[in-house]
């Protein structure tokens, strides 16, 4: 059964307490090469500075991919919670040949935590025949990936129509449904059914089965106006970015024309700043930020109700300014040069920096050049990685101001923890 987007496995260790990995119905961890059983840890090795032991369990309780008839299964693991004579349920899969490992984010832990409870559960009525179905639809935004909540889900079938909301991970829950099939939609005000990306409008059910869908919703809410020069000539073939002054939803591009009119569509409700080459890829088109100036300090924001279209804007391109030379030198924390350091332009979700002419080397003093514009911010970090067991190094980030003259940056790397 497909999760095509709605959940994203983290990469953490399985273990009894809380993580970060997201909440997944029992039925949704059956696969063809899942391995489940209860067992009794009979024998728990140390470390002993391995990446991982084997630890044997006594099967108390088979129900996937345990032949029949044993009675021992070896897990490899890094799992210190594991402990002798304790009696965990063990979400496992083969690795290689041989060997066995816990899934990550799976429902191994003791048979009272969570998530091993409902799997338990789940597994004996699985065993006895008995178990119930279920169907979770998920809802997302186009374009600006964003979850939704609270979208009313309908699932329709030969029982009937049963509706439920999306809770705050964009996903409804159904429960208990016999086998067949469904039809499905979702409604949000001020949002539709996208009708350019594809949603799952049909789901069969198989009994004791597990189902997932995803349903792609846009916004009625869009943003247009016209680029233009700073002579006021229309600007055609120029990337224009709607950027979310809140961390979330995702910056949106523009479809526009010859004539320089741009149109953002499915623009989720929130306030946004606008602008052109915001990302510093486009070396001869100089940053701009609407209506007409250089920093996002002090771009006007837009603001966007739901279902509102903003109209009309004009975001005028400045004139290139003059070039600037940035020379940026890496040293450690004696002072001493570090050649073969790596300058990066630095990324942060709430703050878009213009990105420099970076993204190489410190020659053998450093140091190394760059060109940028004078009236544009810049951020830069320098790191040094080293794969022979060596510390590696990296630097905090260096905001460069505007300015007209050449700059000199110092960046001082030190050992990262």
């Amino acid at each position: 059964m497909h999760r095509r987007i709605l959940i994203a496995i983290a990469g953490c260790c399985v273990v009894h307490a809380a993580t970060t990995c997201p909440s997944i119905p029992p039925c949704s961890r059956l696969h063809p090469e899942a391995i489940f059983f209860v067992g009794t840890v009979t024998d728990a090795p140390s470390l002993n500075g391995a990446i991982a032991r084997p630890v044997r369990f006594q099967v108390d309780e088979a129900f996937m991919g345990v032949p029949v008839g044993v009675q021992e299964m070896v897990i490899t693991t890094d799992a210190v919670w594991l402990v002798k004579g304790h009696s965990y349920l063990i979400d496992a899969y083969e690795r290689s040949q041989n060997w066995l490992d816990l899934t990550s984010c799976g429902a191994s832990g003791e048979p009272s935590s969570e998530p091993a409870k409902a799997m338990l559960l789940f597994l004996r009525q699985r065993a006895k025949g008995l178990p119930q179905a279920s169907l979770n639809v998920g809802t997302m935004a186009l374009d600006q990936l964003t979850l939704l909540a609270d979208a009313l889900v309908t699932v329709k079938g030969s029982m009937g129509a049963l509706t439920a909301r999306t809770n705050s991970e964009g996903v409804a829950t159904f429960e208990g449904l016999p086998p067949g099939y469904y039809g499905l939609s979702a409604r949000l005000p001020y949002y539709h059914i996208s009708d350019t990306s594809p949603s799952d409008m049909n789901v069969e059910i198989e009994a004791g089965g597990c189902a997932s869908a995803d349903i792609i919703l846009e916004s009625d809410s869009s943003v247009s106006g016209v680029l233009r020069g700073s002579k006021g000539v229309a600007i055609p073939g120029i990337d224009l970015l709607l950027v979310p002054i809140a961390q979330t939803p995702s910056a949106l591009g523009a479809s526009r024309d010859a004539e320089g009119r741009f149109h953002f569509k499915s623009v989720a409700p929130g306030t946004y700043i606008l602008g052109v080459n915001l990302m510093g890829l486009q070396p001869s088109v100089t940053p701009s930020y609407y209506p007409n100036v250089p920093d996002r300090q002090h771009a006007t924001p837009i603001k966007v109700s739901p279902g509102e279209h903003v109209r009309d804007l004009q975001l005028n391109l400045l004139d290139p300014p003059a070039a600037r030379t940035i020379e940026v030198c890496a040293v450690d924390e004696k002072g001493k040069p570090v050649a073969s350091a790596r300058i990066l332009n630095f990324r942060q979700r709430d703050v878009l920096f213009p990105a420099l002419d970076v993204d190489r080397m410190t020659d053998e003093t450093g140091c190394m050049i760059a060109t940028g514009f004078a009236r544009t911010q810049y951020a830069i970090y320098g790191s040094k990685r080293f794969y022979t067991g060596d510390p590696s190094l990296e630097s905090h980030h260096f905001v460069i101001e505007p300015g007209d003259t050449p700059a000199h940056v110092r960046l001082v790397l030190k050992q990262i923890p």
